[in-house]
């Protein structure tokens, strides 16, 4: 049973607790989906390191990913990448994104990741 999906972006958490956090900067839960795997991952946005350009790929090889995401600022555009968008290491065309508040850009595929805006 596979349990961790694959990130294209850096998901190491710093030592000890994320600043300003009661609990560990990266912190995986169990949840099992329809076919019976583990793929349930909470994260600051501030565990994940964006490219130059400000953008985050996550990419699961195929599992259903669960992410519930905390402290992130405002969502200011979600939608699709328009066909020819490029990170500066992926090729994100069709791919779902958020853009926060901060400028970073996360992009996912709805298939296989639900993400979960965590409240504050």
């Amino acid at each position: 049973m596979r349990h961790a999906a694959h990130f294209a972006a850096d998901t190491t958490p710093p030592a000890g607790m994320a600043a300003g956090s009661r609990r560990p900067a990266m912190e995986k839960v169990e949840f099992h989906d329809s076919r019976g795997r583990a793929n349930f991952v909470s994260l600051s946005l501030h565990d994940l390191v964006p490219d130059d350009q400000g953008a985050l790929v996550i990419e699961t090889g195929g599992d259903v990913l669960v992410i519930e995401l905390s402290d992130f600022q405002e969502v200011v555009r979600r939608g699709i990448a328009p066909e020819g968008s490029q990170t500066q290491y992926f090729n994100v065309s069709g791919m779902d994104f958020c853009q926060f508040l901060d400028g970073t850009v996360l992009y996912f595929s709805a298939e296989d990741v639900r993400l979960v805006l965590a409240p504050e």
